[in-house]
């Protein structure tokens, strides 16, 4: 088996389970930050082996982009409690790149797969995760380039910002693992709504800590407390 590929796969089940302690841990807690730079890290090299196995594995092309979204969206919302609140800097500027230019990629690869669908190999991504993936490009794009040009951002806005990306990042590779790998599982589970449930998790806890943060006053009142 390709190594990368066993990589691939080992980070990203060592991403699952990561990611579901992170979010049941509370926030800014002591366990919550050393479970969530296990997630990171693990994140970090799911996503990057799944970029370099679209490049280098024939008909993968089109999950490039996600990819390397997935990797932006996880490196970012780490760097955004890492840093001082109110701090913009020259990576921020260079990074707007990517979401950009993932969009831009997304929506090429979209025309392409409504224009000419018998163009499209048996495991390519369903049509709707390319008009997914191309507006979660373009709205990481936009929100980047509102904080850039605000100069940064503190308070529960940082909270909430490091919080979406993480949870999204984290859907990635839920929804990729109980949606995308059914085959794998045993055929009485398969299109079963508990891997639709499993897969929409990551989205579901986010919008409750989203909830949690926009209501709590210690996020109000602490800008530096990271999420």
């Amino acid at each position: 088996m390709n190594p990368a590929l066993v990589l691939h796969i080992s980070a990203g089940g060592a991403g699952l389970l990561t990611g579901a302690v992170t979010l049941a841990a509370r926030k800014g807690e002591g366990i919550h930050r050393a479970w969530g730079k296990a997630f990171c890290l693990a994140m970090l090299v799911m996503s990057g082996m799944g970029a370099w196995l679209s490049v280098t594995v024939p008909g993968q092309g089109g999950n490039l982009p996600g990819s390397i979204l997935t990797f932006y969206l996880v490196m970012t919302a780490w760097t955004t409690v890492a840093r001082p609140p109110m701090t913009v800097g020259r990576y921020d500027w260079i990074a707007l790149i990517v979401p950009a230019a993932a969009a831009a990629v997304m929506a090429f690869f979209t025309y392409e797969a409504v224009t000419n669908p018998a163009s499209q190999r048996a495991s390519a991504p369903p049509l709707p995760a390319y008009f997914i993936t191309t507006a979660i490009a373009a709205l990481i794009a936009g929100c980047d380039l509102k904080v850039v040009l605000q100069g940064g951002i503190s308070g529960a806005r940082r909270v909430t910002r490091h919080l979406w990306r993480m949870c999204l990042g984290f859907f990635v590779a839920t929804g990729s693992f109980f949606l995308g790998k059914q085959a794998h599982f045993p055929a009485f589970i398969r299109g079963s709504p508990l891997l639709v449930l499993l897969a929409v998790a990551p989205l579901l806890i986010m919008l409750f800590w989203l909830a949690f943060v926009a209501f709590s006053r210690r996020f109000r009142e602490d800008a530096a407390v990271p999420a």
